[in-house]
């Protein structure tokens, strides 16, 4: 194995994720309590390509270009060794650990009205070449050790399980209706949001904006990773359209629509509606 220097934490592992596992059991520097909403948490799911995200982003960008793509699964396989066992340790066995893969090539189909990111710079298109063939070689590898994980082409299966997600894709939180409930675990601070806080996720939104959190305001203004946001008219028309008629983060999108019909002129009302609903 060629030598990797990279940023660890706690675990042994690259930093963002073990600050998240941290957080999670209540040993983050910079919150060394436990959360008490983690004390009702059954499953911790974690995304495979959060996994591999925040490997490289451990790493500077010398060091990104050099490494090996085995040496890079092997130490992610491991990492998922630790994981697994730290989790099953603090918790007493409390807590089953699911490692899953998600399959964003089919978004496009999920979201139809979603404009989807792809990279642009040449770094950019090198850094997403370099994830994809890790992934590949990932679960390559965990097939044949047998090392269990989950597939997910759309949703995942109904459960009436507690969860926390270690996921950096916002989409993946409209998975909480398939849940009983859905924590977000948050890769560097460790913290675990609930759903009042999940509109944070979306691209120049605060947790105090009158914006819910649904596959709407998802495209209209994009998440930062994957989503692109709407023209700067859309979301400021939006934005008041929310202030106007209080929304908040549960306002639903039948809801959303029913203002976006009543309260818009005729020329943003067909523009919003054609564009997002």
């Amino acid at each position: 194995m060629t030598d990797i220097v990279r940023e660890l934490g706690q675990l042994q592992i690259s930093i963002g994720t073990s600050l998240a596992i941290e957080g999670f059991l209540g040993i983050h520097p910079s919150q060394p309590r436990l959360p008490s909403i983690r004390r009702e948490v059954t499953e911790l799911w974690i995304n495979l390509a959060t996994l591999i995200r925040n490997f490289y982003a451990s790493m500077t960008v010398e060091q990104q270009e050099q490494v090996e793509l085995n040496d890079v699964v092997f130490i992610i396989t491991d990492e998922m060794r630790i994981i697994e066992s730290t989790v099953r340790s603090h918790t007493t066995g409390k807590v089953d650990v699911v490692y899953y893969h998600s399959n964003i090539d089919r978004l496009n189909k999920q979201f139809p009205k979603a404009v989807i990111k792809t990279p642009s710079t040449l770094r950019q298109m090198a850094l997403d070449e370099s994830m994809k063939s890790t992934m590949k070689g990932l679960i390559q590898t965990l097939r044949y050790e047998n090392i269990p994980f989950i597939e997910i082409e759309d949703r995942p299966s109904v459960s009436m399980n507690v969860v926390t997600i270690l996921t950096h894709y916002p989409h993946e939180l409209l998975w909480d209706t398939r849940f009983n409930s859905l924590i977000l675990l948050e890769s560097h601070t460790g913290r675990l949001k609930q759903k009042s806080l999940w509109n944070g996720k979306l691209s120049g939104v605060s947790i105090e904006d009158r914006i819910p959190f649904n596959e709407v305001t998802l495209c209209i203004f994009g998440d930062n990773v994957l989503f692109k946001g709407g023209p700067i008219k859309d979301r400021k028309l939006i934005r008041e359209l929310g202030e106007k008629n209080r929304w908040n983060i549960v306002t639903t999108v039948s809801k959303m629509k029913h203002d976006v019909n009543t309260k818009l002129d005729s020329n943003d009302r067909t523009r919003i509606l054609d564009s997002y609903f």
